[in-house]
C-alpha cells in the first residue's frame, strides 16, 4: 500500500503556465504543498476555467503537466489569488511533487530553525487499525502515522475541519489503551484509492500517554532504519564496492559473526520493533543459519522476511533473509546471499588513470622501489597493489608503515601507515607469488609520547578536602554573568570567576592566566563550578592572577541564544550539530583575547567529553596559532564515530549516513538528537573519523595533556594513544586515571581537577606544585548560588515521572526492570538483602519498592535455593506508583508459587507517597527558637542564599517571630533596624508566616494559605508516615532516599517506625555515578548470553532515562550520597553501629549503609 501522506507546505516562487479556453496564461506560485498550490495571475473575468497546469519548479529539471481544479479565488488588486488542488492522473506525479516538496521543506528546516517546523519529533509510519472514536458521523479506519502532536487518519463517513473527538487506540506491540482528545485540522480526498484522510491534532492527552507516544516514535524511527536499508537497496541499488556476494566471503563473515559472538539486530519486515540475536550455527551445504533470539515479544509466525545488521571488521553490514522455521526463541532461516557493507574508508575513493606515477619503498625513503600500481586514492590515503614473494610477504606482515613516491599534486605526502593488507595467489604464477593489496593512510608520522598510568593506590592517596583554601570572599571570585557575540551576532552567556586581578592605572587591563571551559554534550556552564573552585583556590594560594570563563553553547541547554527556545526539556538539541561547538569556542577565545576585564597573558583550554572535538578543530586552524598556550582534554573523545557507536548500542550512524540510510531521531544521553543531521555534520566538518583526528593533532602546535579514565566506556584508550602519538610541533602527554566518564562533584572529580591544576601549574611555571583543596562549603555554596540564579524548569510531576521511569512501556524488561538483566545489579540487591539480616517472625518493610527487584531477590535469598533461612516473615511493600506495585506483586508471586519459596513468608502492598511533608523544616524552626532563619536554606524550596543573607541579620528576633507565626503584628516587616528588606525577602517572610499559622491552626476560618515564592507541596500531607511507632523489625530503602526533597526526615521516620534493636539498610547511587559502565557492560553481556532476556532497545531506553535522572540530580532535584554523607544522616537520626560499603560494579557505582536503632 502506498504511504499515506500529510500536508507539508513550502513557500516558493515558481513559474506556472496553464491553459484557459485554449490560451496559455503565465502565473506565479507562492505556496506549494503535495496536494495543491496557491498561484497569483492576472486574469479577465472570463478566464476562470482551467484545464491543465504546467509547472516549472525551482531546482526541478523539466516541466510537469498536472490536472488541477480551482478550490477558491480572491481578488488582489489587478491579480487574482487562486487556490488549486491537484487531480493527479498517476501516482508517479504525486510521488514527484511530494518528493520535491519534502526535500524543499527539509532545506527550510535546516536553514530556518523551528520557525519552519514546529513539530518536535518526526512522524512514525505505522498502521493502527484498532481505533475507537466517539464521533457520530465518522469511523476511523486506521491511523497511518503518529507524532507527539497528532495523527494522520484514514476515515469513513464525514469529518469537518474543527470537529473534536476522543480516540482510543493501542500502539503497535502494546496492550494498554492510549486516550487522546483530537481536533480535525484538514481533510483530503485521494482519487486513486477512494478513501479520505484527515490530519488530527492532539488537543488533550495525559502525560503518561504522551510519553508512550514519544517512546514509540523514537523506537520506530530507530528501528525502522533496517527496513529503510532494504527499501533503499531495492530502489537505488548499490555499486559493487558496497556488495559482498562471493559465497566464500559471505561464509567467512557469517563464521566471523559466530566466532566473535557479534550481535545481530533484526527487524521483521512488517514489524516496528527491533530484536536481537546470535548466530548459533551455519550450514554451508543448505546455506542456512540458526539464530537464537533474545527474549521479548515473539516474532509473528506469519512473518517471512527479516532485515538484519551487524558490525564486523570495523564496518556495518546489512542483509535480508527468509524465515524457514520459528520455534520459541530459535529461528532457522536462509543464510544471506549478499551482504551490503558500509564504506570502511573515512572518505570516498577516486579511481586513477592507468600509468599514474607511483613507487613503493619498504625499507626506508632511499630504498629500492618496488613496482606497484596505484589503484585508487581518497582524501586520507590510497590503495595500491603489487606482486610479492614469500620473503616480501613475511616482511610486510611485520611492517606498520611504508614510504612511497607519487605526484605532489595528490597531496598524500611520502610516508604513511598500513591500515590493511590482503594477498592472494596469482593465477599461473609459482605458488610463492602473490598479488598483494595494501591500504595506506598517508602522511602519518609517530613520535614518543609520555604515558602515565595511575594505579588505584596512588590515586586514592591524593587527599580530598584536606588542605582547604577559601576564596569566595575575595573580589571577583563570585560568579559574574558575561555576554559576548559569536560570528553571527548571537549572544553567548558565560560565567566569569576571577582572583588576584588588580586594576592597573589608567585603562590598562590587569594580566591573568585565563582558563576556558567549554560545556560537555548536553551540559550547562554551571556543571563545571567545582573545577572553577579548584582553580581559584590554587591560583589564590600561589598569588597568581586568574580568570575562569565557562559558557553555554548556542542552540544548546543554558542561557545562550537558542533558535528553539521554549521547547520541552530533552528536545533542546533535536536540531543539534556537533560542529556548532566550534564557533562557540572560537567566539569565546576571541572574547578572551579582547576582553575589557583582563589581559590574557596565558590561555589554558580544558575540555570534557565531546568538546574535545571542537578543541582539535579550532586549535588545528592556522588562524588560531598562539591563541591557546595549553590544552587539557579530560575524558575527551578522539573521534565521534566510535563514541557514538558505543553510546548508541552499536548503531553506526556515520556508516549508515554514508550509505544514504537514515538513522532517524535517537535518544543520546537524555537528549533527542537527529542522528542524520549529526552524521552529515560530522563528515562534512571532519569530526567523524580517527583519520581526521590524526591530521588535526599533527597540526596543533599547542602542548596537550590528555586524561582518560580506565573505567570510561565511551572513550577508546587505543584511539587516545593513537592520536597522541602522531608527530606534532609541541609536547604530548597522556595520563590514565582509575575513574569513569562523569566528573563533577565526587571525590574522583576533585582528584581529577587537582591533577589538571598540578599539570597546568607545571606547564606554566616550570615546577610541580601539590595542589590545595577548595573549601568544601564554598564549593557547595558556589554550586547552589549558580543554580538559584537560573530559571529552574518545573519539577517533574512525581507520579508521572516515576511511572515512566519504573514501568516504562509496561513490558517485561522495560523501564526499571531493565536492571534485572545486569548480574552486578542483582548482586547489589542480594547484598542489601544479606545486610538486612532478616530473622524468623520479623516484620519487614521495603520503602520505595518500585517494581519489586529487591523483593524478588530477598524472597529468593530465603528460599530453598538461597543461603538464608528466615521463616514466617511478614513483608510490607510501599511505593507511590500502583503499576509498579502490580509488577512487584507478579515477581513475588512467581517466587512464592515456585519450588523455592521461603517458608511462611507473606506480603502486603501499600500505595503511599513517602515524600516527607515540606512543612517539617518549619515545624523544627517553630519548636526550636534558637534556630536562625537561614537554617531553612536547602530545606524549603524557593528559599535562596541571597534571601537568607538578608534574613540572617535579625538582632531583635522580629523576623524570626514573624516567620514562626508568633508575631502579634500581621503586617510583613518591611525593614530591620532601618534597613529595608527587598520585596523577595518580604514575600518569603509572608509565606513562612502563612505556613506557620497553617501548622498552628491559627489562620482565619475557611482561609487557605497563599504562597507567592516558597513551595510547600501538599499541605494536607501528614507530618509523619502512616505507620505506627515500632511497627517493623527491619526497614530497607534501596536507591530511594536520593529522590526525596528532604531525605533526612525520611531517615528520622525510619528510626521512629523501627523496634528498639531494629535494623535499617539504605543505599544510594554515588555522586558522578558513571552510567557508561552499566550500559556497556550490559551490551557486552547481551552479546554473549540471553539469561536476562532483554533487547538492546531496552538498554538504550535505560541509558536515556538514567541520563535524565542524572540531569535532575545535577539541577538539584535529586541528590546522590557517598559513604560519609549516609553515615552522618543515620547518626544524626539516632542510629548506631553504622557500617557502609561500596557496591554495584567495578568500580562501585553505589553505596550501601546499614545501621541499628539502640535497644
Amino acid at each position: 500500500m502506498p504511504e499515506k501522506r500529510r500536508h507539508v507546505r513550502i513557500q516558493r516562487s515558481a513559474r506556472v503556465a496553464f491553459d484557459s479556453d485554449g490560451r496559455s496564461i503565465e502565473a506565479r506560485a507562492t505556496d506549494i504543498s503535495s496536494s495543491g498550490m496557491r498561484i497569483v495571475a492576472s486574469l479577465n473575468e472570463d478566464q476562470t476555467g482551467l484545464d491543465t497546469l504546467v509547472v516549472r519548479f525551482p531546482d526541478l529539471d523539466g516541466e510537469v503537466q498536472i490536472p488541477a481544479r480551482i478550490t477558491r479565488h480572491v481578488e488582489s488588486g489587478s491579480d487574482r489569488v487562486i487556490g488549486l488542488q491537484f487531480e493527479f492522473e498517476a501516482e508517479a506525479q504525486r510521488a514527484l511533487i511530494d518528493s520535491y516538496v519534502r526535500a524543499a521543506k527539509e532545506h527550510d528546516i535546516l536553514n530556518s530553525g523551528t520557525g519552519a517546523n514546529n513539530r518536535k519529533l518526526p512522524r512514525a509510519s505505522c498502521v493502527i487499525a484498532s481505533v475507537g472514536t466517539d464521533h457520530r458521523s465518522a469511523t476511523i479506519q486506521s491511523l497511518d502515522n503518529v507524532s507527539t502532536d497528532g495523527f494522520l487518519a484514514t476515515y469513513g463517513g464525514y469529518l469537518a475541519i474543527g470537529d473534536r473527538m476522543t480516540l482510543k487506540l493501542t500502539l503497535p506491540g502494546e496492550k494498554r489503551t492510549v486516550r487522546a482528545e483530537v481536533s480535525v485540522v484538514y481533510t483530503e480526498r485521494n482519487p486513486f484509492h477512494d478513501r479520505a484522510s484527515a490530519g488530527l491534532r492532539i488537543e488533550r492527552i495525559g502525560e503518561i500517554d504522551r510519553t508512550r507516544l514519544r517512546n514509540f516514535i523514537v523506537q520506530a524511527s530507530s528501528g525502522g532504519t533496517l527496513r529503510t536499508v532494504h527499501s533503499w537497496i531495492e530502489q537505488q541499488g548499490l555499486e559493487s564496492s558496497f556488495q559482498v556476494s562471493e559465497p566464500e566471503t559471505v561464509a567467512r563473515y557469517i563464521q566471523l559473526v559466530m566466532a566473535t559472538g557479534a550481535l545481530l539486530h533484526l527487524m521483521p519486515a512488517h514489524g516496528h520493533e527491533l530484536r536481537s540475536g546470535l548466530v548459533t550455527s551455519f550450514d554451508a551445504n543448505s546455506w542456512s543459519i540458526t539464530l537464537q533470539l533474545s527474549a521479548g515479544r515473539p516474532i509473528d509466525a506469519a512473518e517471512t522476511t527479516l532485515f538484519g545488521s551487524f558490525v564486523a571488521d570495523a564496518g556495518s553490514f546489512f542483509f535480508s533473509t527468509t524465515v524457514q522455521q520459528l520455534r520459541d526463541a530459535t529461528l532457522r532461516c536462509d543464510a544471506p546471499r549478499k551482504l551490503f557493507r558500509s564504506e570502511q574508508r573515512s572518505y570516498g575513493r577516486k579511481i586513477l588513470d592507468e600509468g599514474t606515477e607511483f613507487g613503493l619503498m619498504l625499507d626506508g625513503p632511499t630504498a629500492r622501489e618496488i613496482p606497484a600500481r596505484l589503484v585508487d586514492i581518497s582524501r586520507r590515503g590510497f590503495l595500491c597493489e603489487f606482486t610479492a614473494d614469500h620473503d616480501m610477504l613475511a616482511k610486510l606482515e611485520g611492517l606498520a608503515s611504508v614510504y612511497y613516491r607519487m605526484a605532489e599534486s595528490l597531496g598524500l605526502d611520502s610516508h604513511g601507515e598500513i591500515r590493511h593488507l590482503q594477498s592472494s595467489v596469482v593465477s599461473g604464477e609459482a605458488d610463492d607469488e602473490a598479488l598483494v593489496r595494501i591500504g595506506v593512510e598517508a602522511g602519518i608520522r609517530r613520535s614518543e609520547t609520555g604515558l602515565r598510568r595511575m594505579e588505584s593506590a596512588e590515586w586514592d592517596s591524593i587527599p580530598v578536602y584536606r588542605f582547604q583554601t577559601g576564596v569566595l570572599g575575595l573580589p571577583g571570585a563570585a560568579s559574574t554573568l558575561l555576554r559576548y557575540p559569536d560570528e553571527r551576532g548571537r549572544s553567548i552567556a558565560a560565567l566569569l570567576n576571577t582572583v588576584g586581578l588588580s586594576r592597573l592605572s589608567g585603562s590598562e587591563r590587569p594580566p591573568a592566566t585565563v582558563f576556558v571551559l567549554p560545556p560537555a554534550f548536553g551540559k550547562k556552564k554551571e556543571a563545571l563550578a567545582p573545577l572553577a573552585a579548584v582553580l581559584m583556590a590554587n591560583f589564590a594560594h600561589r598569588g597568581e592572577p586568574l580568570a575562569v570563563v565557562r559558557y553555554d553553547g548556542i542552540d544548546r541547554p543554558g542561557e545562550s541564544d537558542n533558535a528553539y527556545a521554549g521547547v520541552d526539556h530533552g528536545y533542546e538539541m533535536l536540531h543539534y550539530r556537533i560542529s556548532s561547538g566550534r564557533s562557540d569556542l572560537q567566539a569565546t577565545l576571541d572574547y578572551v583575547h579582547s576582553s575589557p576585564l583582563f589581559r590574557a597573558d596565558r590561555v589554558v583550554l580544558v575540555t570534557f567529553s565531546m568538546s574535545a572535538l571542537d578543541a582539535r578543530k579550532v586549535l588545528s586552524d592556522p588562524a588560531n596559532k598562539g591563541m591557546v598556550d595549553y590544552w587539557v582534554s579530560a575524558m575527551g573523545l578522539p573521534a565521534a564515530q566510535t563514541a557514538l557507536r558505543n553510546t548508541l548500542g552499536g548503531l553506526d550512524v556515520v556508516g549508515n549516513f554514508k550509505m544514504g540510510i537514515p538513522s532517524g531521531v535517537c535518544g543520546l544521553l537524555g537528549h533527542l538528537v537527529d542522528m542524520d543531521r549529526v552524521a552529515q555534520d560530522l563528515i562534512d566538518q571532519r569530526y567523524a573519523y580517527i583519520t581526521d583526528a590524526r591530521v588535526d593533532m599533527a597540526a596543533i602546535d599547542t602542548p596537550v595533556l590528555w586524561l582518560y579514565g580506565r573505567h570510561d566506556m565511551w572513550v577508546m584508550p587505543s584511539e587516545v594513544e593513537d592520536i597522541m602519538s602522531v608527530a606534532a610541533p609541541a609536547a604530548r602527554e597522556i595520563v590514565q586515571i582509575p575513574a569513569g566518564h562523569n566528573l563533577r562533584t565526587s571525590d574522583d572529580a576533585l582528584r581529577t581537577f587537582k591533577l589538571i591544576t598540578a599539570y597546568t601549574l607545571q606547564q606554566l611555571f616550570g615546577q610541580w606544585f601539590d595542589p590545595v583543596d577548595p573549601d568544601k562549603d564554598e564549593v557547595l555554596e558556589l554550586i547552589t548560588s549558580e543554580r538559584e540564579r537560573l530559571d529552574q524548569r518545573r519539577a517533574p510531576d512525581p507520579v508521572q515521572y516515576w511511572h515512566n521511569y519504573l514501568v516504562g512501556r509496561g513490558e517485561p524488561g522495560s523501564g526499571y526492570d531493565f536492571y534485572r538483566n545486569l548480574a552486578d545489579f542483582r548482586r547489589f540487591l542480594q547484598r542489601q538483602g544479606e545486610l538486612l539480616q532478616v530473622g524468623d517472625g520479623m516484620q519487614v518493610a521495603d520503602m520505595g519498592c518500585g517494581t519489586g527487584l529487591y523483593l524478588e531477590q530477598l524472597f529468593q535469598l530465603h528460599g530453598a535455593d538461597g543461603h538464608l533461612e528466615a521463616r514466617s516473615v511478614e513483608v510490607t511493600a510501599v511505593d507511590l506508583v500502583s503499576e509498579a506495585l502490580q509488577s512487584a506483586s507478579r515477581k513475588v508471586e512467581a517466587v512464592l508459587s515456585g519450588g523455592s519459596a521461603p517458608e511462611g513468608w507473606s506480603i502486603q502492598y501499600r500505595q503511599a507517597d513517602l515524600e516527607p511533608s515540606r512543612l517539617l523544616p518549619l515545624q523544627e524552626l517553630i519548636e526550636d527558637p534558637r534556630l536562625p532563619l537561614p537554617h531553612l536554606r536547602g530545606r524549603i524550596e524557593g528559599l535562596t542564599g541571597a534571601i537568607c543573607k538578608e534574613l540572617q541579620h535579625d538582632p531583635d528576633g522580629v523576623l524570626g517571630r514573624y516567620a514562626r507565626g508568633q508575631s502579634e503584628d500581621l503586617a510583613v516587616p518591611a525593614a530591620v533596624e532601618g534597613r529595608a528588606l527587598t520585596p523577595e525577602a518580604q514575600q518569603v517572610l509572608h509565606d513562612l508566616h502563612q505556613a506557620a499559622r497553617y501548622l498552628s491552626g491559627t489562620l482565619p476560618k475557611h482561609s487557605a494559605p497563599q504562597f507567592s515564592r516558597l513551595t510547600f507541596g501538599a499541605l494536607e500531607r501528614p507530618l509523619n508516615y502512616s505507620f505506627a511507632d515500632a511497627s517493623f523489625d527491619r526497614i530497607n530503602a534501596s536507591l530511594f532516599i536520593s529522590y526525596l526533597f528532604n531525605p533526612h526526615y525520611a531517615i528520622v521516620e525510619f528510626y521512629r517506625m523501627l523496634h528498639p534493636g531494629g535494623r535499617v539498610v539504605v543505599s544510594s547511587m554515588r555522586p558522578d555515578s558513571d552510567i557508561s559502565v552499566i550500559f556497556t557492560e550490559y551490551v557486552e553481556e547481551a552479546t554473549q548470553s540471553y539469561s536476562g532476556g532483554s533487547e538492546l532497545r531496552d538498554a538504550r531506553e535505560m541509558l536515556n532515562e538514567a541520563a535524565e535522572l542524572f540531569e535532575l540530580e545535577e539541577e538539584g532535584y535529586f541528590r546522590f550520597f557517598d559513604a560519609p554523607e549516609l553515615v552522618a544522616m543515620l547518626t544524626d537520626a539516632g542510629f548506631c553501629n553504622v557500617t557502609v560499603e561500596r557496591a554495584l560494579g567495578s568500580p562501585p557505582q553505589a553505596v550501601i549503609a546499614a545501621a541499628e536503632k539502640p535497644l
